[in-house]
């Protein structure tokens, strides 16, 4: 072979080899472009069909899984109330995450009464929703199914575009076409009554949405639309305490800093859901009637819509189980009798203040509260206060 062919054929197969690698180059290029672009589809696919703004929301990435079923627990009931002089204060702390929606052996009967509250005629009195399937709406679904599947896997799963609730076998769509309304659905889902509020006009929130299933003496359709200050208006000495703080706190409410409080009634009978003010019920003549009604209420923006989302869950106990409590008691005892008259109508202590005094003074002997001066508890034995959901005691 002559020294040109030589040279030309190591010519040709240089430019083989370059073209080669050039080409191997140019296709793990555009392999390597390609599976990107679908790992960002399927990103913001997962994104938008699951809440997933976790980033955003640290609360849902620090879940600890409940083993086994709630549902067949005791209620762990807040007792909430402090002795003393009266004071009419927000009372907010970090939420936690393991009892943001908490379940317990009353669920099955307060699930099948929000079914049969979604299929009234008058449901727009319990659950409605101004502003249709919106972002706010869907958002707040995405971040409940995240939630309740992670926290109670043995007790909800997924399956395609829809939730299941186990022990029931109950399907719901959590995906466009809904077979509810997202709001509705997520209120089926939990023990909590949700509210979705929004900024508007002046700066101020709007209630634009709820499934009231555990209302005391007033109807969705009255207040649906109003702002905070005209919803909490009728509460004694909110206007001159609370109002302005409290619009403050929600238009400063950070995605990464929700917050847990609690409330405290005490009403003549043993129903959760009232329409009705119990100033038009009658007048309690046995203890057996008198019941304690706690409230466990969450505020959390949403971080895609920037939506507020108060939930509450409802306890009820009968006043006599305070019986086994007697610290518990007298600490109630003392913080009813400094009661301002004005908080007193407005919760109508008139109706069970009696039979409430004479409870008080058999079960602990005595015919005045008394109150320890350092742990602000009664001081009729060394009663230890159970631990109650989101630590409060």
């Amino acid at each position: 072979m002559s020294a040109s062919l030589v040279i030309q054929f190591r010519n040709n197969a240089s430019f083989l080899a370059v073209w080669t690698l050039s080409a191997s180059l140019l296709l793990g290029i555009l392999v390597g472009l390609r599976r990107l672009s679908r790992m960002r589809k399927e990103r913001e696919t997962n994104t938008n069909s699951r809440g997933g703004d976790e980033i955003k929301l640290p609360f849902l990435s620090n879940i600890v899984p409940f083993k086994g079923l709630p549902i067949y627990d005791k209620p762990e009931w807040p007792r909430c109330w402090k002795a003393g002089k009266y004071q009419l204060t927000m009372g907010l702390r970090k939420l936690d995450p393991d009892n943001w929606m908490t379940f317990d052996n009353q669920w099955e009967i307060e699930h099948k009464a929000k079914l049969e509250y979604a299929s009234r005629k008058d449901k727009e009195t319990i659950v409605d929703y101004l502003d249709g399937e919106d972002e706010a709406a869907v958002e707040l679904l995405e971040v409940i199914v995240t939630y309740i599947t992670r926290r109670y896997p043995d007790m909800f799963c997924l399956e395609g575009d829809q939730i299941i609730i186990i022990p029931i076998g109950e399907r719901y769509r959590i995906k466009a076409p809904y077979d509810r309304h997202p709001l509705e659905t997520a209120s089926l889902l939990v023990m909590d009554d949700l509210y979705i509020l929004k900024q508007g006009e002046g700066d101020l929130y709007y209630l634009r949405g709820a499934f009231l299933a555990a209302p005391t003496g007033w109807r969705l359709d009255q207040k649906i639309g109003w702002p905070l200050h005209q919803i909490h208006d009728p509460v004694p000495l909110w206007k001159e305490k609370l109002k302005k703080s409290m619009e403050r706190f929600f238009v400063n409410l950070k995605v990464n800093s929700p917050i847990q409080r609690n409330n405290l009634f005490v009403q003549p009978c043993g129903e959760i859901f009232h329409h009705d003010r119990f100033e038009s019920y009658p007048e309690v003549k046995r203890i057996e009637d008198l019941w304690i009604r706690t409230e466990l209420q969450s505020l959390c923006r949403l971080p895609r819509s920037k939506a507020v989302v108060f939930s509450v869950r409802t306890y009820m106990a009968k006043m006599t189980e305070l019986k086994e409590e007697p610290a518990a008691l007298e600490r109630l005892w003392d913080a009813v009798r400094n009661f301002p008259d004005i908080v007193s109508e407005y919760k109508s202590v008139q109706l069970w203040k009696d039979v409430f005094e004479a409870f008080c003074r058999e079960e602990l002997g005595k015919n005045e509260p008394e109150i320890d001066a350092n742990t602000r508890d009664g001081v009729t034995t060394a009663y230890q206060p159970k631990a109650c959901p989101a630590g409060f005691t």
